[in-house]
């Protein structure tokens, strides 16, 4: 009778984990005796193991992309409704009033899935607040351009120079490499942006700028309008900031947390900042207030799936998927507020486009080779994973 502890033993064999340290490129076949006990290579589970590892890794990246495209048409949306509130309320008193029906719609869910809102750890209550105050300062920017300027260009000045601020960011304070291909990009972005833009240092005094608000007085229209781009570059930073601390925060943390935290944050700061530097109408009609519910709805969507997807990818390369809202926002401006759309802009969001393209074209490349890969080990041997 066999010994069942002996290492010919068929008992034995099943026991035997993946941890075959033999050369890819050598035949040697490995050695099951006592003293390689552990290093049986079953070619069959090994076929099965990096099949469930290739699957889960390209939905992972799959649900990265695909939300982080869908997030913009979220954020345009919602961008088109606060764009009619603020021909009535404030900036910052929109901002106070999104965040606190924002708020009331986070509490049911929270309460119903037992979500620890508090956390235990002080530095993700630090993160949380960072993570509040650059969406206050994100949100409020954005409204002030949206209070100033046309809807497409808003986001087109947004989303090309967000992608640039989020990898300088995550290059400083996550430590992820920015690469050949961000550099590409960003200058691209740059493009975009002087092309809807139009800076009079470049492209010289124009006959008719755009924008809702350009009346009366030349210079102070140019004025304005540089001061919704400057709120415009303001917004992308603080959402920059936002992004990058989310994905500090990690997996960890509940989306649900994350957004009822900032609308917390930027309930208390916009409320304060509404009555010491704003004179608003607190008179709202049913009109605008199903305006400000929508808001509300489509910021807190756009918000879900952009933090998931910043968790599931890269913070510069999700803040470049999310260049597909500057398609939506300039359809929305073109066929619901009738905004003419020159070939400048045109030409700038076919370059912030492009870019989006190519990064999204770059991070599907990436993930299909990590499909392919087994971890492999510092000496060049393929490692399998021990087999429970």
């Amino acid at each position: 009778m066999p010994d069942p502890d002996s290492p010919m033993s068929h008992n034995s064999e099943e026991r035997f984990s993946y941890n075959d340290r033999t050369p890819i490129l050598s035949e040697k076949k490995p050695v099951r005796n006592g003293e390689e006990r552990g290093r049986y290579f079953d070619e069959q589970n090994c076929e099965q193991l990096t099949r469930r590892e290739r699957y889960t890794q390209w939905m992972k990246s799959a649900l990265g992309i695909s939300l982080a495209l869908t997030s913009g048409c979220s954020f345009a949306i919602g961008y088109m409704f606060a764009a009619f509130a603020l021909m009535v309320l404030t900036p910052f008193q929109t901002v106070f009033i999104v965040q606190g029906i924002i708020g009331l719609i986070m509490i049911p869910p929270i309460l119903l899935l037992k979500i620890d809102v508090l956390l235990d750890s002080h530095k993700a209550r630090l993160l949380l607040i960072a993570n509040g105050i650059g969406y206050t300062i994100g949100e409020a920017g954005l409204y002030f351009a949206l209070a100033n300027l046309p809807i497409g260009n808003v986001n087109a000045i947004f989303m090309g120079s967000l992608p640039i601020i989020t990898a300088i960011l995550s290059t400083i304070f996550l430590r992820e490499p920015w690469r050949i291909v961000h550099g590409i990009v960003a200058v691209i972005n740059i493009g975009g942006i002087l092309l809807i833009s139009q800076p009079t240092f470049i492209f010289g005094e124009r006959d008719n700028p755009h924008g809702h608000m350009l009346t009366g007085n030349h210079s102070l229209s140019i004025s304005v309008e540089a001061f919704g781009y400057l709120s415009t570059i303001a917004g992308s930073t603080g959402y920059a900031l936002s992004y990058i601390t989310c994905r500090a925060l990690g997996d960890g943390v509940s989306m649900l947390t994350i957004i009822l935290w900032d609308s917390v944050v930027a309930g208390i700061l916009c409320s304060t900042l509404t009555f010491s530097f704003e004179n608003p109408q607190w008179k709202i009609s049913g009109r605008n207030y199903g305006m400000i519910v929508g808001i509300a709805i489509f910021d807190c969507v756009g918000h879900w799936m952009a933090f998931r997807s910043v968790q599931l990818e890269n913070a510069a390369t999700a803040s470049l998927l999310f260049n597909f809202e500057v398609v939506v926002s300039y359809t929305l401006d073109y066929f619901v507020f009738g905004t003419p759309i020159g070939w400048f802009e045109i030409g700038g969001v076919a370059m912030i486009l492009l870019s989006a393209c190519i990064i999204s074209a770059v991070t599907w490349r990436e993930n299909q080779q990590k499909q392919l890969e087994i971890t492999e080990g510092k000496d060049g041997y393929m490692e399998f994973k021990t087999m429970e």
